[in-house]
């Protein structure tokens, strides 16, 4: 986010920075949301629905503390809004939206995501991608995306989606495709290296058969693996939550910037 403060800077706007990360240099609540026209909430605006995310070891104010805190026609704007933090804002009786509701900023997060997710994986796995054998978990734009990478540089590929359709497609992208079943872990075969996990939703739970030792396992969807179960499993789990804007902050924020001022031009009037 401080990227993205940067951006608005450098277009004249005039930013405060209420940071969730415990630098001592940010105001408090109070201070950076007094007289705020806007208030730009993280992506995704909230993990829990309770508080706005943040670092880890970090207590943020809860967001009904935050949508207190600002004046009645602040609008906010925040990334992935959950029922929980719309109903939020509304017992609040503030403006939110939505800022990754955008098709094109949707787009272009799916592919820093997926690049920033193979680079991860070439650097971190002890052996070449080329001739390697991964499995990449669903089939939406970050999936295919990282498919296209992962092919061009020669890994093999395994794909797992629920969609017949999804997996025809695959399939003539050269992946290996299997189904992923309602209530069942996917079988991830012995020999694959690397997970790359876009789905947003609980696919190795506690009990269920997990990766073999050793396999890194990026959660890009979040939540998909026990996060205990993965350690006592020997799964390697990277940080790959925060992904594309800890890979490539300048450019994440530069998509965010462009969305953010689509929007609030719309709402000005000046773009129809």
């Amino acid at each position: 986010m401080l990227a993205l403060a940067r951006l608005f800077e450098s277009a004249d706007a005039t930013v405060v920075r209420f940071c969730t990360q415990g630098q001592e240099d940010c105001p408090n609540l109070a201070v950076a949301v007094e007289d705020a026209e806007v208030v730009i909430l993280p992506l995704p605006a909230s993990r829990n629905g309770v508080h706005p995310t943040a670092a880890a070891g970090i207590t943020p104010p809860t967001l009904s503390e935050i949508f207190a805190a600002a004046e009645h026609d602040c609008l906010f704007l925040g990334g992935k809004l959950t029922p929980a933090v719309r109903a939020a804002a509304a017992d609040a009786d503030v403006q939110i939206i939505d800022y990754y509701a955008g098709e094109e900023l949707i787009r272009k997060n799916a592919i820093a995501t997926a690049e920033a997710a193979v680079a991860m994986a070439a650097l971190d796995l002890p052996v070449t991608l080329t001739g390697t054998h991964v499995a990449i978990l669903g089939a939406g734009r970050i999936a295919m995306h990282a498919l296209t990478l992962l092919r061009a540089m020669g890994a093999r590929v395994s794909l797992y989606a629920r969609s017949p359709a999804a997996r025809e497609r695959a399939a003539g992208m050269g992946a290996l495709v299997y189904p992923i079943k309602e209530g069942e872990a996917p079988e991830v075969l012995p020999t694959v290296r690397a997970v790359f996990s876009t789905v947003p939703a609980m696919l190795f739970p506690h009990g269920a058969r997990m990766p073999a030792r050793g396999t890194y396992f990026y959660d890009l969807g979040g939540g998909a693996i026990d996060a205990t179960a993965a350690a006592e499993a020997g799964v390697i789990l990277p940080p790959s939550a925060a992904l594309p804007g800890k890979y490539s902050p300048e450019s994440a924020a530069r998509y965010l910037f462009e969305e953010i001022s689509r929007i609030l031009a719309v709402r000005k009037g000046d773009i129809v």
